[in-house]
């Protein structure tokens, strides 16, 4: 009878296992993915959302206001702002062979350069809009990360051995050639800025995500790497919190994610709209590195695309609203929401 009463426990203790092992299929993960692209944190948006895989299986949907309002397309093409800085990232590691220089490369795409005062491009080439007079450095602030467009335009107008190969492209001649160099189409340059004047669809920027974790493009093996920290000083005075460098030495300049005080009233640390506050989030080649180890890059208008620190998914949250400075805020409240519930989805939870 023991002996009886022990083997039954052990079938119980393996099935029991064996249940638990049951990972979510693509339903049970869209089912709680569209339920949370409903819910609070996206109340309001009007937005297409899309997660996949390296094979190109995805599920998508829309958002809140896009059941009432016109819904946002996969096929729609807009300014992606931050979101571009990726692109950049991974062509100039195509161009590099996946090798980046310590110092010719790595400052200008971690944003560490002394480059971050660019000026107005518009008409321009890439070279004229990086050069000097037009961005000019501040030499100090070299090994300080700044979040600013012209360390990347500065690293393209630069490249004196032509490796790099846009120095003398206007905005109609670049996203062709980039696009090209990254197996992509539609991509479009409103203005000669490589950080932040790109135009694509998420159909291609969905593509791209896919390359990244099927090995196609170099930027896999480079996510998270030459990662710098990337929060800066938040709260006054004994509410002061530093979170770079060492003995509580502060090493990050300007870095948007933690640094709402300009965008929002009142206190830093008491502001509801960014719940990134009091994260500390780094900066890899052209992309963040948050605190979860998503690794993203939202652009201002909304665009929110990211891949999972698994490198196993991609996402992306598709929105544009211009003019409103908390826009990439709210797509990433939104997008952390519609991402964890796809990562922790029930199995069998869907009907």
């Amino acid at each position: 009878m023991h002996k009886a009463r022990l083997l039954a426990g052990l079938m119980l203790f393996v099935l029991g296992s064996a249940a638990s092992a049951v990972e979510p299929t693509f339903t049970d993960r869209e089912t709680a993915a569209k339920a949370a692209a409903l819910g609070q944190s996206c109340t309001g948006l009007n937005f297409y959302w899309e997660i996949g895989d390296a094979n190109g299986n995805f599920r998508s949907g829309n958002g809140p206001a896009g059941t009432q309002y016109s819904k946002v397309k996969a096929t729609q093409s807009g300014y992606i702002a931050s979101a571009g800085k990726w692109l950049y990232g991974a062509y100039v590691l195509e161009k590099t062979g996946g090798v980046l220089d310590q110092n010719a490369d790595k400052p200008f795409l971690n944003f560490t350069s002394p480059y971050h005062a660019l000026r107005g491009c518009y008409g321009k080439t890439v070279g004229a809009c990086g050069a000097d007079n037009n961005n000019p450095p501040t030499p100090g602030d070299l090994g300080k990360f700044y979040y600013e467009s012209g360390h990347m335009q500065a690293h393209a107008a630069q490249d004196a051995t032509g490796l790099i190969g846009i120095k003398t492209l206007k905005a109609a001649q670049l996203g062709p050639v980039i696009a090209n160099t990254l197996h992509i189409a539609n991509l479009k340059y409103g203005g000669p800025v490589l950080a932040g004047d790109a135009q694509l669809d998420t159909v291609n920027y969905a593509s791209f995500l896919r390359q990244i974790l099927n090995g196609t493009l170099k930027m896999k093996d480079a996510l998270g790497t030459a990662a710098v920290c990337a929060s800066d000083d938040e709260g006054y005075g004994v509410n002061l919190k530093r979170y770079c460098g060492v003995d509580g030495l502060n090493v990050a300049l300007y870095s948007p994610p933690q640094r709402n005080a300009d965008l929002n009233a009142g206190n830093p640390d008491t502001s509801p709209e960014w719940p990134a506050d009091g994260e500390r989030w780094q900066y890899s080649v052209g992309h963040w590195v948050e605190k979860d180890g998503t690794f993203s890059s939202g652009g201002a208008f909304g665009y929110y695309p990211w891949i999972d620190k698994s490198k196993q998914w991609y996402g992306i949250l598709a929105r544009y609203e211009f003019g409103n400075l908390l826009a990439y805020q709210k797509s990433i409240v939104c997008g952390r929401a519609i991402r964890n519930a796809w990562l922790l989805a029930t199995p069998g939870a869907a009907p």
